[in-house]
């Protein structure tokens, strides 16, 4: 079956999907993060109880798995994010209050491209990060 089904206005036949069909703006998913790192709220109303968001955030996979993930996030020390189909990747780090994300769709980067998203991240957290 494929992931993507055309066209995509289509509401009767198409519908969201893991590994595609799922679609945002960078300006949205940023919002929604930083919903997350608010507990839950955003702009003065509140979406998801603390309690929620630190469900959502928080390590579920066994202690022994080399895989950390929460409720549909990888999460790490003060972390917390989403890698995509095709490169897409966001992260939040509570640490140094930084929303990261990079929406592309890119199945191998010609030449090093593949630094890319690297290249990205070290600029962005050298910019924006919170010094703490």
């Amino acid at each position: 079956m494929e992931q993507l089904l055309y066209p995509l206005t289509n509401r009767t036949e198409r519908f969201a999907m893991p590994a595609g069909g799922l679609f945002s703006t960078a300006h949205d998913v940023a919002r929604f993060y930083r919903m997350l790192l608010n507990d839950g709220e955003l702009d003065g109303r509140r979406y998801l109880s603390p309690a929620a968001v630190k469900e959502l955030t928080r390590r579920q996979t066994p202690s022994d798995s080399n895989d950390s993930y929460g409720l549909g996030f990888s999460v790490g020390d003060g972390t917390f994010g989403h890698g995509g189909a095709y490169s897409t990747n966001t992260t939040a780090d509570r640490n140094r209050n930084l929303i990261l994300v990079w929406l592309v769709q890119h199945n191998g980067f010609p030449g090093e491209g593949d630094k890319a998203q690297g290249a990205f991240r070290e600029a962005a957290t050298k910019q924006f990060a919170a010094s703490k």
